[in-house]
């Protein structure tokens, strides 16, 4: 019963006519208004909770395109500091790229 009495996909009409029919509740007009009263709060419990999680998903996504944006940046810059004839070290140092990242980049332009 609490299932469906709390369940944000089914209508208070439904809840109302399950509550009479299914578990031979009388329904009057206080329990309809009860009714109608509890869902808008699950409906509200459920907007929230879509919200939230919206919000902390687009956030998530946001760090992640970041940390990603910046390792191909780093990418680009070690490739064009490699075709400058610089050593790994160099660009590690003048960077702050880890020596072992740059020459994982080094690594992959080697045939």
């Amino acid at each position: 019963m609490l299932t469906t009495t709390l369940s944000p996909k089914v209508s208070s009409d439904d809840k109302i006519k399950t509550l009479g029919n299914d578990y031979g509740i009388p329904v009057t007009n206080e329990i309809s208004e009860r009714v109608n009263s509890m869902c808008n709060i699950s409906a509200g419990f459920f907007k929230d909770g879509v919200t939230e999680g919206f919000f902390k998903g687009k956030d998530e996504g946001l760090a992640e395109g970041r940390v990603k944006g910046k390792a191909e940046r780093d990418v680009e810059i070690i490739k064009t500091m490699l075709r400058k004839n610089r050593t790994a070290r160099e660009i590690s140092e003048l960077t702050d790229i880890p020596i072992e990242e740059v020459k994982k980049v080094q690594k992959s332009l080697t045939p």
